[in-house]
């Protein structure tokens, strides 16, 4: 049995553990929602390029974005302390995989590790990208691997509560712009007047909006690993508080054998005297 000693050291480390978990908790909980109010913003302005989108599709029919077959996008993360949802959206994508002829990539090293560990066959391009930022040139870098596809397949989180989040999967092609066809619509039927040529705006719109909704789909993933960190966290803490409290009933305990033993001790030191 533990001495008192050793309980109230062991309740010391413990109790300095939360305080740090508590810190990750609180930078989880501001991260989310500085996210979750970007993502917020900018989801109006991804309605209106949806409707744009459906115009000038319209009128150029454009084509997907490129002529090199399917990729899927594993996104995952750098580091850990987000739950399950990396390993949710694992299994998604494998699945996916597994049924469909794609090249693959993936993003961030936690997704490189279960791949390497649990498909050590599969080959694939790997990209780093921080949890915390969109950063531009990494963005630039990844897109300019994927654009060469025809149908981008991006498995990410998507936040749906501060409790839920869910595994999605965002396509980037044919929906988001309408399949090329053989003849350009004629110019009195266009919506829009197009400079210098249809088909050069056609090639930098379609890039544009492929850029576009990648980036808002790294920033549901970080906004679903997040929320996913946080709620992991309060369990942790839970836990922490439950194993505090086992430590306080331990503590009355042995202090309680601890002085039956001494009144022990003093009860044969009497007897003892008297004899």
């Amino acid at each position: 049995m533990r001495t008192v000693k050793t309980i109230i050291k062991e309740t010391k480390e413990t109790q300095e553990i939360r305080s740090l978990v508590e810190v990750y908790e609180e930078l989880a909980a501001a991260r989310m929602q500085k996210i979750r109010g970007g993502i917020l913003a900018s989801r109006d302005f991804f309605t209106g390029l949806s409707g744009l989108s459906a115009d000038v599709g319209a009128d150029l029919s454009l084509a997907g974005l490129g002529e090199s077959g399917q990729v899927a996008v594993f996104v995952s993360a750098e580091t850990g302390l987000y739950g399950d949802i990396i390993d949710k959206i694992f299994v998604s994508f494998m699945d996916f995989v597994k049924k469909n002829k794609v090249d693959i990539v993936v993003i961030g090293k936690l997704g490189a590790s279960l791949l390497k560990s649990l498909s050590p066959a599969t080959t694939f391009k790997y990209f780093d990208i921080s949890d915390n930022e969109t950063d531009s040139t990494q963005l630039a870098v990844i897109m300019a691997e994927l654009i060469n596809y025809n149908k981008i397949f991006i498995f990410h989180g998507k936040f749906k509560n501060i409790v839920t989040q869910e595994t999605w999967t965002t396509p980037i092609s044919g929906q988001v712009l309408n399949k090329m066809q053989a003849q350009m619509l004629p110019r009195e039927k266009f919506l829009y007047l197009y400079e210098p040529t249809e088909a050069a705006v056609a090639e930098v719109f379609t890039k544009e909006i492929a850029a576009a909704v990648f980036d808002q789909t790294l920033k549901e993933s970080q906004l679903a690993k997040f929320a996913s960190r946080l709620m992991y966290l309060d369990t942790a803490i839970e836990k922490i508080d439950e194993k505090i409290t086992g430590y306080k009933l331990e503590k009355a305990k042995a202090q309680k054998r601890a002085m039956g033993k001494k009144q022990a001790v003093a009860f044969s030191g009497i007897i003892s005297r008297k004899i």
